[in-house]
């Protein structure tokens, strides 16, 4: 109950400084609209807006995209010293298990927010009995994403182009995974539910996670 409680307090620590600083949140949500409507352009010239796989493709490209330019936001530190103030308060994997959950907070509602915008200019892909799992699925990539950009994050954490180090270093590895998800949503699509692909998806990210609990402690302390 006390990690619980250190974790609890370090998430609604971030939200309030996210209420405060609304303006970085705000020029992420600019950045969403215009990669959502260039996509749109896209579809309209090429009069594909009926074909569910480039529905998927664009999708989850918009997604990785989102997360490589949102992710390292929440994982970078202005300031040298900050991680060490936070070293001397809590251990390494409750701050680490703390930002992961915060930050997969805020790429899920934007993620939510994309899906409803790309239902609105395109189509809803869809039927309501499969929504769940593709949510399911969505839940999993973006838990997956927030992990690697976020291991990634720290490593380029020292790099004067971190966002681009942070990119270089995370695509190779979510490409794999990024696959999957394009092969699982098609099935959703078209109205097949694949649980072993589901379930792949969930071992990656249980993988990746007690992965990242080993490995930050010492990117932390260097």
């Amino acid at each position: 109950m006390h990690y619980f409680q250190q974790v609890k307090k370090l998430f609604l620590k971030d939200l309030s400084l996210e209420i405060k600083h609304f303006t970085a949140l705000s020029s992420s949500l600019l950045y969403l609209f215009c990669i959502v409507f260039i996509h749109y352009l896209g579809i309209e010239i090429a009069e594909m807006s009926s074909n569910t796989g480039y529905w998927n493709v664009q999708f989850w490209l918009c997604m990785v995209l989102i997360s490589i330019f949102i992710i390292p936001k929440y994982f970078y530190f202005s300031c040298k010293k900050r991680p060490l103030y936070y070293f001397s308060l809590v251990m390494p994997e409750i701050f680490w298990i703390a930002k992961v959950l915060y930050t997969t907070f805020i790429l899920l509602l934007i993620s939510f927010l994309t899906f409803l915008i790309f239902g609105i200019l395109f189509f809803f892909p869809f039927n309501f009995f499969h929504l769940p799992y593709f949510f399911v699925v969505l839940l999993g990539g973006i838990f997956f994403f927030v992990l690697t950009f976020g291991l990634t994050s720290f490593l380029a954490f020292r790099s004067r182009h971190g966002y681009l180090m942070t990119a270089v270093l995370g695509i190779p590895l979510v490409l794999p995974v990024v696959a999957l998800l394009f092969k699982t949503t098609l099935y959703l699509m078209h109205g097949i539910i694949h649980p072993q692909l589901i379930g792949l998806l969930m071992g990656s990210n249980v993988i990746i996670f007690f992965l990242s609990l080993l490995l930050f402690p010492y990117l932390w302390q260097q």
